[in-house]
């Protein structure tokens, strides 16, 4: 039993340092963004590299696609400037709508791009890559975006598209960074994009002439400034700023396949979104380790229906897709939903919405080794202390606890190891954050989008995963022995 109470005491050191964690300072920088931009998927490097130039800061660039856009600025956090295709259907629906005005400046055109692996070689007629029999896979943009549209007009007009539609040999991709990302890995044997979204990567080949004048019709991107922004003058400012040399000198470099240097990171980034996550993630395993350590009480040795079906209610968010965990949170904590409606608090995009919706998937994991600890405990110890008139509620405290401490500690440990790595549930409920805001995940696929390389946070995420698997593992191997 001392063995016992020192584990516990090693639990309560834990939580201890955890709800430490929660006084973690706020990242700094903390004030909302000056401009933030909300972009047509295909316009989506531009717009940042734009972004990060503008005489705003921080300035905040989202983007969805281009079909999704009215959407995301009538429900979303309204942006201060909209950026896509001047023949789009999205723009006429946002000028159907009122949301924007009929002029804007024309930002770009861009072209299509035919990508290959680096090592391939390229023929004389580069489209003879795409139905060359050595090439099986071709990614392509998403049929919902503005280039998904333009790759199919022009694959069509060449007799193209129903041929490799039917050979099976198109792939169908969530993005265009995916695009890129499938051809650099030699994952598709070639791609296609528009131009910008390749530009600066050293690992794949762009033929940026591959398809021939009137094939298609290159798209051209306009930004608008939206009615009811937060920024109104920040929005009119920029739109004015687009129209000077500096930014024509970087759209032009855009335009001709000429990728702008990318402006280093603000100094500090990686240590706040370290300190931010680590902050959610106490906040999170705060939240769900009480609720854990209850129900695995409780259903420990329990063999009834009613039992095995809470526990597989319990063990849904393992299986769930963590975007539907995610709506449903934000269903819950919008601002017209059902929170709202009984507390009059709205914790939709905010931090610690994303830290609710992180604990809500990591409960499963910290309750099922928190429960084995429990199933584990021999039955005569409670029966003993039970025959010395001990209540319940005091053998839970007095015995099974202590006993159960190290399950409990294995499930803290993978508790927090997946609260502070989640990213479907939390990039829902948390989607309108400022980059200074953004936990270890959305920071990875923002860098990944912008062509940055994400070394400090990987090899940060790595660290924290290995430490804490191996936490759970040593306290798991150790009870299994000791039992």
């Amino acid at each position: 039993m001392t063995t016992a109470r020192t584990q516990l005491v090693l639990l309560a050191l834990t939580l201890g340092i955890a709800a430490g964690g929660l006084f973690i300072p706020a990242p700094r920088s903390p004030e909302p963004p000056a401009l933030t931009i909300l972009a047509a998927d295909g316009a989506a490097r531009a717009a940042r590299t734009l972004g990060r130039a503008a005489p705003f800061q921080p300035t905040e660039v989202r983007t969805r696609p281009s079909a999704l856009v009215p959407t995301a600025t009538r429900r979303g956090p309204r942006p201060d400037v909209v950026v896509v295709g001047t023949d789009s259907d999205a723009l006429g629906r946002l000028r159907a709508d009122g949301i924007v005005g009929d002029q804007g400046p024309t930002l770009l055109t861009l072209p299509l791009a035919l990508l290959l692996p680096r090592d391939r070689a390229v023929p004389a007629a580069p489209l003879l890559a795409l139905t060359s029999t050595a090439t099986r896979r071709i990614a392509v943009p998403p049929i919902e975006t503005d280039a998904g549209r333009l790759t199919r007009d022009a694959l069509d007009n060449l007799g193209l598209w129903y041929r490799l539609l039917e050979q099976g040999r198109l792939r169908r991709c969530r993005s265009a960074a995916a695009v890129v990302a499938m051809v650099r890995n030699g994952d598709a044997d070639a791609g296609i994009v528009l131009l910008p979204e390749a530009v600066g990567d050293a690992r794949v080949t762009i033929v940026a002439d591959a398809f021939p004048t009137g094939s298609y019709t290159p798209i051209t991107f306009g930004a608008f400034a939206v009615h009811g922004a937060p920024n109104p003058g920040a929005a009119g400012a920029f739109l004015t700023w687009l129209d000077g040399k500096g930014a024509r000198a970087i759209t032009a470099a855009l335009e001709s396949g000429r990728w702008p240097a990318t402006p280093p990171k603000r100094r500090g980034h990686v240590l706040d979104v370290v300190l931010l996550s680590i902050r959610a993630a106490c906040l999170s395993i705060m939240l769900v380790f009480p609720i854990a350590v209850v129900l695995g009480a409780w259903l420990a040795g329990r063999r009834s229906a009613w039992a095995r079906i809470v526990g597989a209610i319990l063990d849904m968010p393992l299986v769930l897709p963590p975007v539907a965990v995610g709506l449903a949170m934000l269903w819950l904590l919008a601002r017209d939903g059902p929170v709202h409606r009984l507390t009059g608090i709205t914790f939709a995009h905010t931090w610690q919405a994303g830290a609710l919706a992180a604990g809500f998937v990591a409960l499963p994991l910290a309750l099922r080794p928190i429960r084995r600890a429990m199933e584990a405990i021999d039955p005569r110890q409670q029966d003993a202390a039970a025959t010395l008139g001990l209540a319940a509620s005091t053998r839970l405290l007095l015995i099974r606890l202590p006993l159960a401490a190290r399950g409990m500690l294995a499930g803290l440990a993978l508790a927090f190891a997946r609260a502070i790595g989640e990213f479907g549930a939390t990039l829902v409920v948390a989607s309108a954050l400022i980059p200074s805001h953004h936990t270890l995940a959305r920071a990875l696929l923002e860098d990944a989008e912008s062509g940055v390389a994400p070394g400090a946070l990987l090899g940060v995420s790595a660290a924290i995963a290995l430490l804490a698997t191996f936490a759970a593992q040593w306290f798991e191997h150790d009870r299994s022995v000791r039992r």
